[in-house]
């Protein structure tokens, strides 16, 4: 049964554990109008589903009813593989992410969450710093403190990961996809390779 967009929109709002008033303000309406949304009093403009669909990292189909799949007829199945899949590339890192973030939403220790967005933060970071990405992806003010920053989290990430407790009841795959394995296997080479360059050679 398809569900309508007052009552999508509803069950969003409460999976990120928002009340109305703060996903309102993160999307900027007030609460009253979204109230009206989520009662289906009152229909929304196309900038507000398009705005509430990227909010929630759903396709506007979804938030509509007109499909049960989150993410659409764009969106990465990666339990399927594609030919890609098996060199790195940027479309394998974005699908390997993919499949990272679904074992993510099955956790409920938060910090992997935030760990995982402070690690992708970085990343944005470092390609602001190579002139790949914009400037204007980094947090304001960040600029003038962009090398020092990235030294300091590199060892403030290093830190926190170490202190995480391994789970028992860790969601379980019956396969690894092929996009993850393609990532594990080039940096775990990458890293070898580096780690013998570094290491002191046995006499």
């Amino acid at each position: 049964m398809e569900k309508s967009f007052s009552v999508t929109l509803t069950e969003l709002r409460k999976e990120k554990r928002l009340t109305q008033k703060e996903a309102a303000a993160k999307l900027g309406i007030s609460q009253a109008l979204l109230s009206h949304y989520e009662k289906g009093i009152r229909e929304c403009s196309r900038e507000f589903l398009i705005k509430a669909a990227d909010f929630y990292g759903v396709s506007c189909d979804y938030l509509l009813g007109r499909t049960a799949e989150r993410t659409g007829e764009i969106g990465i199945d990666i339990n399927k593989a594609v030919p890609g899949d098996s060199e790195l590339s940027a479309e394998t890192l974005e699908r390997a992410v993919a499949a990272v973030k679904d074992m993510l939403d099955r956790s409920k220790d938060e910090r992997l969450n935030l760990l995982f967005a402070v690690e992708l933060y970085r990343f944005i970071l470092m390609g602001i710093n190579a002139g790949v990405i914009p400037e204007k992806w980094a947090a304001d003010g960040l600029k003038p403190r962009l090398s020092q920053f990235l030294d300091i989290s590199g060892s403030f990430m290093r830190s926190q990961v170490s202190s995480l407790k391994v789970k028992t009841s860790a969601p379980k795959r019956k396969t690894v996809p092929v996009c993850v394995q393609t990532v594990a296997h080039t940096a775990d080479e990458w890293l070898k390779e580096r780690l013998t360059e570094i290491l002191p050679k046995e006499e």
